[in-house]
């Protein structure tokens, strides 16, 4: 109902955005700048120059040149522009092919030639140098929407790609703590200000088909963003455009063809298993043509999988409440230097003790009011519950040992994104963005995982 209505009802969403729009302006852009000086041959300027940016197959933004021969765009989507540059008694220029990327800032001067303005002078990207101004010497790269669907990501989180950044290691980024990084969504702050462990994490989580592309500055960061010491990640979501576009992607990854591992294989465990099942679509065109667009996207995941866990348990002997040990000896398992059990289990006597030197203490002979676990019996049902240990990696081996199992995890996700760009006028934008994102684990309480058959 939520896809429906934000569509059939654009012209409500409109007005409500402009009545929210002092909190809106709040928000950073995170988007592409075209800056510029326009000048005749003499290297005069020309004030009132109509300067024109179009993106491809969208709308187009229309300014207009200050005293000193000034435009500046703001705001850009990320895309190839074209700018075209008016004025009478000027031919028109048509500079073509103009990559804006989210955060760079790119500087095209522009000069008029006299002449009528019917007549037109085109000049392609590589005919005149891209040149950023207005930024630090910051270091950093723009990972684009081709690379964030190529590059293979386990889980398809487009924010593992900031792992292959130059200085970033796990959450940190140049030696700076993990608090120090931000990521923004769209211009919107993207991460929980208190937990900040992992700079690929984000509580907007965005798509692989839902990113057209994001920059990482690693150092320095501007002061324009007003935080991230460490690292600086804008993020800039797909648009629509005059064309419909769109994909369907369906990715499955079976347990058949993995391998077990050694630690598994050592106490008899079977491989750990993954069924992953990620599919979805998206689609983006027009509502109105060269004003409104809009853009869809639905991903779901359906996985099982789990982990390999050891619990400690008790051993047979001390399930009865009887605990051995050797005199003045302390109890190791077997990955202790001098172990007084081996991998099954029997107790081993260290240097200069034999089998019979084993003591045994029966807990429930010390007193004879406490002759079993507990009256109600309720001691016992839990510790008929506890399998016996098959794992002597851990524990004291003798009284207390692990017990190794496979604890399923299923997981069920459900997440869609809505996005809706309209021209107000030829100079102003608008554009809104929903996100919606379930992620749960039936069956599976965090930090807990059942013996098997309970």
């Amino acid at each position: 109902m939520r896809g429906t209505f934000v569509f059939l009802m654009l012209p409500v969403l409109i007005v409500g955005a402009l009545c929210f729009a002092p909190s809106m302006a709040m928000a950073q852009t995170s988007g592409g700048r075209i800056i510029g000086t326009v000048t005749d041959p003499s290297g005069a300027v020309i004030p009132g120059a109509t300067v024109t940016a179009t993106r491809e197959q969208a709308a187009t933004i229309v300014t207009q040149t200050n005293e000193a021969g000034r435009y500046t765009f703001t705001g850009l989507t990320p895309g190839v522009y074209t700018l075209t540059v008016e004025a009478p008694n000027f031919k028109k220029a048509v500079l073509a092919d103009i990559i804006v990327e989210v955060g760079g800032v790119v500087t095209r001067d522009v000069t008029l030639e006299p002449g009528e303005i019917t007549e037109e002078v085109v000049v392609t990207a590589s005919e005149q140098p891209v040149v950023e101004v207005g930024k630090g010497p910051s270091i950093g790269d723009v990972v684009d929407a081709r690379r964030v669907l190529d590059l293979p990501l386990n889980g398809r989180n487009p924010m593992d790609l900031i792992q292959l950044q130059a200085g970033v290691v796990g959450g940190n980024v140049s030696g700076n703590r993990t608090t120090s990084n931000n990521i923004r969504v769209d211009g919107v702050q993207a991460q929980d200000n208190f937990i900040q462990e992992d700079i690929s994490t984000t509580f907007i989580s965005p798509s692989v088909d839902d990113v057209a592309e994001f920059r990482v500055t690693t150092s320095p960061v501007d002061a324009e963003y007003g935080r991230g010491g460490g690292a600086q990640v804008d993020v800039v979501t797909r648009s629509g455009s005059n064309d419909i576009h769109g994909s369907v992607f369906y990715f499955h990854r079976n347990t058949a063809l993995n391998a077990n591992e050694f630690f598994n294989n050592r106490v008899g465990q079977p491989r750990e298993t993954l069924l992953r099942h990620q599919f979805g679509f998206r689609v983006g065109g027009p509502i109105i043509k060269d004003r409104t667009f809009y853009f869809g996207l639905y991903e779901g995941e359906r996985m099982s999988t789990g982990d390999t866990v050891t619990r400690t348990v008790l051993t047979e002997p001390a399930r009865r409440g009887i605990f051995r040990y050797f005199p003045n000896f302390a109890n190791g398992n077997i990955t202790a230097g001098t172990p007084t059990v081996d991998s099954q289990g029997n107790p081993v006597p260290p240097p200069g003790m034999t089998l019979d030197d084993l003591q045994r203490l029966d807990l429930f002979s010390l007193d004879p009011r406490r002759s079993t676990p507990d009256q109600s019996g309720l001691m016992r049902l839990l510790l008929d519950g506890t399998p016996l240990p098959n794992d002597f990696t851990v524990g004291d081996g003798l009284n207390t040992a692990g017990f190794t199992f496979f604890a399923p995890v299923n997981r069920v996700r459900d997440r869609f994104t809505i996005r809706l760009d309209h021209a107000l006028n030829d100079e102003h934008r608008i554009f809104g963005v929903y996100r919606f994102d379930d992620d749960a684990f039936p069956g599976f309480a965090a930090g807990f995982q059942r013996f098997p058959g309970l």
